[in-house]
């Protein structure tokens, strides 16, 4: 189903005034397309694109429904919402099933009615606008760490698939920790919120963001995956990477090997510090032809591994 999710993707990307999200359930191995307009047959446009999704979602059950925001849309509104300092205290996100941005205001705070004043004010139809009771008392001195963070970490560990960054911010002057939780594609980033907040405490402190590597790092990482697999032989490795590429969502460097090596597959993800991601499926050798596209000034990292090789590209 994830090559089906990816096409789709695809598909909706091209069209971001049309895309408003999508949905899957992967027991049931059915999607939700969400298009702005009409999806009736009275838009021919949306037909279009309807055309499209199914023609690249083979074997998946896919429904199409109206909805009146786009994606993009809504996830600058989340942008501009979560980096107003004026509504610092909110939590919240974009709601795909809901085509709305959920902002989630906790009671019995001193800046509540504050808060929910400053939301009503914006008086926005694209805001769902929810408050909550914490379930425990607020700390009393100055925070050092999220109170969820021990929550959020096992979420990520239960699913590496998502490749999910945590990081942690100081807000109000160091009472308030804010944990941030980046994930590259964009579908995975929807699972994440939908999961992971019902789980925690502090709903209000947590902030999703949708992360890519820079493209220093991108090339780096590619460079370094190129300079094991034209060494791998010379190495007498028993296991060989057979090709390599960056995803063009996630930006992240998808590695294939030339059969199952969990060991080694687990390593490569280690040296890669998250930006590496081994298929489980092998694939056969093939040859590597990419010597002739380098440039002498190009140069891979050392690192302890045997497997980080440094590698000095030949002139052209």
């Amino acid at each position: 189903m994830e090559e089906q999710l990816r096409g789709i993707a695809g598909v909706l990307e091209r069209v971001p005034a049309l895309d408003g999200g999508l949905t899957w359930d992967g027991d049931a191995r059915s999607v939700v397309v969400r298009l702005v307009g009409a999806v009736d047959g009275a838009s021919a446009e949306v037909e279009r694109v309807k055309a499209a999704v199914l023609a690249v979602a083979e074997g998946v059950t896919v429904e199409f429904e109206s909805v009146r925001y786009s994606r993009v849309e809504l996830e600058q509104l989340v942008d501009e919402l979560f980096q107003n300092p004026d509504l610092a205290g909110v939590g919240g996100g974009w709601d795909c099933s809901a085509n709305r941005v959920l902002v989630v205001v906790p009671l019995g705070n001193d800046d509540t009615e504050t808060l929910l004043e400053r939301v009503r004010a914006l008086d926005d139809d694209r805001i769902l606008l929810r408050t909550f009771t914490p379930a425990h008392p607020r700390w009393e001195t100055q925070a050092t760490a999220s109170p969820d963070l021990a929550v959020v970490r096992q979420w990520v560990e239960r699913n590496p698939e998502a490749h999910a960054r945590l990081t942690e911010t100081v807000e109000h002057g160091g009472d308030r920790v804010v944990l941030v939780v980046s994930i590259p594609a964009h579908e995975e980033m929807v699972r994440a919120r939908s999961e992971i907040l019902p789980l925690v405490r502090f709903p209000e402190l947590l902030r999703f963001r949708r992360w890519q590597p820079s493209e220093q790092e991108t090339e780096w990482t590619l460079q370094w995956v190129l300079g094991l697999m034209r060494r791998q032989e010379e190495l007498g490795l028993p296991t060989h990477v057979t090709s390599t590429w960056p995803d063009s969502e996630s930006g992240l460097i998808m590695i294939t090997l030339d059969r199952v090596d969990p060991a080694y597959a687990a390593e490569l993800e280690a040296r890669g510090n998250g930006l590496t991601v081994v298929r489980p499926t092998p694939e056969n050798s093939v040859s590597l032809a990419v010597g002739r596209a380098w440039s002498h000034e190009d140069r891979v990292p050392a690192a302890e591994s045997p497997t980080w090789v440094t590698v000095e590209k030949a002139q052209v």
